[in-house]
């Protein structure tokens, strides 16, 4: 046989064919579940051995769970809201969110350079999650993390190190390569929307190779000042 154990992230609502828990498959195959260490709960946990023919038949996607600790990765988290107000809500533009100075933006320092590692690989993973709280919000929105070099809150930067790909779905990563980081020990992480205001909280993860901080930029206009809005023309007058 060539099986697949599968586990429903909800924990919940398993797998009902064959191999499933209670099939008499178990019972047929003797022997077969104890050299798979297989016991079955007596409650859905949403765990299942399924076999590979019938993952293809019923499966479009596989997602699987990595474990950064496991590749020496140092994890860095901060949690926080993607809100327009108050200066971007008003706002008289159509669409606007490509102003990135009103983004939530955070400072990730390296305490060492990663151009001494092979430049191929990965020295910077940005893993961006979207907290759901209602079904119109799945596949509603796009959001997408960045990776410039620079200190401070950025209004209009340069190149980008790294353009995230907007995602609709739950999370979003984007990842640096050693031989674009070179020598650079500060960069700016920018959480942005795909023409989207739609507030929304998220959790940010940051894997580096070498030991390094995270911390948030403060706000472009302090808190407490208030902003608006004039209509023009520019003419050649």
């Amino acid at each position: 046989h060539r099986l697949l154990f599968l586990r429903n992230p909800w924990r919940h609502t398993g797998w009902r064919g064959r191999f499933s828990p209670g099939d008499a498959v178990w019972k047929q195959e003797v022997g077969l579940a104890e050299a798979l260490g297989y016991v079955a709960s007596a409650n859905d946990d949403g765990q299942f051995w399924i076999a590979w023919e019938d993952v293809l038949r019923y499966f479009s996607h596989l997602y699987i769970s990595w474990v950064p600790s496991a590749l020496g990765l140092r994890l860095l988290e901060t949690h926080g809201c993607w809100n327009a107000w108050p200066h971007l809500c008003d706002s008289l533009l159509v669409d606007d969110t490509d102003l990135v100075a009103f983004h939530p933006q955070f400072q990730l320092r390296l305490e060492d350079s990663l151009a001494a590692r092979a430049r191929d690989e990965v020295g910077i993973w940005v893993l961006l999650s979207r907290h759901i709280k209602n079904r119109s919000d799945y596949n509603a929105h796009y959001m997408g993390a960045s990776i410039y070099q620079g200190k401070g809150r950025l209004c209009c930067p340069n190149s980008v190190l790294e353009q995230g790909v907007f995602s609709n779905g739950e999370c979003a990563l984007v990842k640096l390569q050693n031989s674009i980081a070179e020598d650079i020990l500060e960069f700016a992480i920018v959480i942005s929307q795909h023409a989207s205001k739609h507030m929304f909280n998220y959790s940010l993860q940051v894997y580096t190779t070498v030991p390094s901080t995270l911390e948030p930029v403060p706000p472009f206009i302090p808190e407490g000042f208030s902003s608006g809005y004039v209509r023009g023309e520019w003419t050649r007058r």
